[in-house]
């Protein structure tokens, strides 16, 4: 599986987890939906991190090509 999967999974994941959320949210404590909102919430964030490193290393490799 390539890395550009991965991070596509890691960013999608998250979003159905806070839509389910939404869903389902008259059967949840108020303590399990933020903590799925929580984790949901840097699971994202780590996600998009990762996106930002690896557009910034394919720019430096380019740079350093020329």
């Amino acid at each position: 599986m390539n890395i550009k999967h991965l991070i596509g999974i890691a960013l999608i994941v998250p979003l159905l987890a806070l839509f389910f959320t939404r869903l389902f949210a008259a059967s949840l404590s108020s303590f399990q939906i933020d903590f799925i909102h929580f984790v949901s919430l840097m699971v994202f964030f780590i996600a998009l991190i990762d996106v930002f490193f690896f557009t910034f290393k394919k720019s430096q490799t380019k740079l350093s090509k020329r």
